[in-house]
């Protein structure tokens, strides 16, 4: 497989240095073989995560310099809102810092101890801010998505069946919003079809359920829908997107991924009292409404990342990247999860080292080894060991591309790095853990060789 061209030219850069390995050992070590506690200036390729990694263009940053930063209703405000109501339609929108406070504000407002909230698959941090409210996470996920070798198409479906399934079990009003993520990122980035978004809506308007969405990479999604579902193959990603978001009430959206943004987020809804509540409650934490704890600048730089995220050479070259990177892993016999999605390469850790137990964090310990290679890191997901029940999906180590950052060059050497690894698997040994946080484990959890 040949990648074509960046259709960008580079206009600034910043030096990498690749360490010696025996300083990459001593990080290492001193991170707890945790990566996300590794300093990045030890760390050579950098897939730890594609949110605020992006590279901003010429257009967003000269948007800063002509940034309004008044205290109320500046007019970098309005510039933001007008971009984001004409790709997302909705009427009410509030700037934030990111998207997480979005959630935490959402779920604050909306539920009750012991509600349910169901989803094609919750992101860490939502499920992390359901529970904190006494709400209960259901991740409800098309089968077709549990078998990673199987390239069918939209494995980030949510499953209508299983939906409807616990509607029948549980009280409706006790299922104040069902969400969706799209595209599916713990589900290995996998797309969500307009004809399941338009299916799940119609059984939740039987029941008089909200339908939100958590639309972070909402411009991939359109792309993969446009190139794979059929009836949406003539449209453009702007019809396709203003089309998804019109079966929904609102959406939580972090700007650091599809907005191209280092920051930000929004919240968006056609509902105004719910809006009104929203912004009550977010002034006590995100400062002036018009502001959600963004300076002008960042506003600025969204409002313009979100309009260039539309474009169709770009997304090509996107999805095209991150399948140039899949593809080489798959030609070295690497187990990758088929078929490859909108922003990541999910290695399945299971099949790269079936000699390690769930409690051996083989997630980890493999994300480390990587790093000790050659400086690469990447992300431990669906950690099988902090499991509380049955989950068909498997353990990852996911290898997240910046949007916008690194070339083809620098991918052939992380599938140079991985295949390195993949030759000596069997020598590699699990972890165990020396400290282990209430929640959001992946983030600050400490290791050590077993």
């Amino acid at each position: 497989m040949r990648s074509p061209p960046e259709p960008y030219r580079i206009k600034s850069c910043e030096k990498i240095r690749l360490s010696v390995r025996g300083d990459r050992a001593s990080a290492l070590k001193k991170a707890g073989h945790n990566v996300f506690l590794l300093p990045s200036e030890s760390v050579y390729v950098d897939l730890l995560s594609d949110s605020g990694t992006s590279a901003m263009s010429s257009s967003q940053w000269a948007s800063l310099m002509s940034a309004d930063e008044s205290f109320a209703h500046s007019r970098s405000y309005y510039s933001f809102v007008d971009s984001v109501r004409s790709v997302f339609g909705f009427e009410h929108i509030l700037p934030l810092h990111q998207g997480r406070i979005g959630e935490h504000l959402f779920f604050q407002l909306i539920l009750k101890r012991g509600d349910h909230v169901p989803s094609n698959t919750h992101f860490g941090t939502t499920r992390a801010n359901i529970e904190a409210f006494g709400g209960i996470p259901h991740d409800l996920l098309t089968s077709t998505a549990f078998d990673w070798k199987s390239q069918a198409l939209f494995k980030g479906n949510l499953d209508i069946e299983g939906l409807r399934t616990l509607i029948a079990r549980v009280d409706k009003e006790t299922i104040p919003v069902c969400m969706l993520t799209i595209t599916n990122n713990t589900g290995a980035g996998q797309p969500v079809s307009l004809s399941n978004i338009r299916s799940v809506r119609e059984e939740l308007n039987r029941r008089d359920i909200r339908f939100y969405v958590d639309a972070a990479r909402f411009a991939e999604n359109a792309y993969l829908i446009k190139k794979y579902e059929n009836e949406y193959k003539e449209k453009s990603l702007e019809e396709i997107v203003k089309t998804i978001l019109s079966h929904f009430d609102g959406c939580l959206v972090s700007a650091k991924k599809d907005g191209l943004s280092n920051t930000g987020g929004f919240f968006a809804t056609n509902n105004a009292a719910l809006a009104d509540s929203f912004k009550d409650l977010a002034m006590l934490t995100e400062g002036f409404y018009t502001q959600g704890g963004c300076a002008a600048r960042d506003l600025e730089a969204m409002g313009q990342g979100i309009k260039e995220s539309l474009d169709e050479e770009y997304l090509s070259f996107r999805i095209g990247q991150v399948a140039y990177l899949g593809e080489m892993l798959a030609g070295e016999g690497i187990p990758v999860y088929r078929p490859y999605g909108g922003h990541a390469i999910f290695i399945v850790v299971g099949e790269f080292l079936p000699h390690l137990k769930h409690s051996d964090f083989p997630a980890q310990a493999l994300c480390g080894e990587i790093y000790l290679e050659g400086g690469v890191r990447g992300a431990p997901e669906n950690v099988k060991a902090w499991k509380k029940e049955e989950d068909r999906m498997p353990e990852f180590v996911r290898l997240s591309i910046p949007r916008r950052v690194y070339s083809n060059t620098h991918l052939e050497y992380v599938a140079q790095v991985v295949s390195s690894v993949y030759k000596r698997r069997e020598s590699i040994k699990g972890l165990s853990m020396v400290k282990e946080p209430p929640r959001l484990k992946e983030f600050t959890s400490t290791f050590e060789r077993r």
